[in-house]
């Protein structure tokens, strides 16, 4: 069975996928999603002991994270 990571970084990669293929996204949205997607998923990392779904008070306090460190939230 995969891990929860690689699940979140296939789900990434087709979300990814998706914009590009399916909405023709811009070469630098799709730098910009992945950029801040792999920050999401390096901060779950460091924040989980025990990998799980996540949750909208995860996004929520990784969005709390970005505000309080450098400001770059949206």
């Amino acid at each position: 069975m995969p891990s929860e990571a690689t699940t979140l970084s296939a789900d990434i990669e087709a979300f990814i996928h998706a914009q590009r293929l399916d909405r023709g996204a811009a070469d630098k949205t799709v730098e910009a999603y992945r950029h801040d997607l792999a920050q999401l998923q390096g901060w779950l990392a460091d924040q989980e002991e025990t990998p799980g779904p996540i949750t909208a008070l995860d996004l929520e306090t990784f969005l709390e994270h970005l505000r309080r460190d450098d400001g770059n939230a949206p």
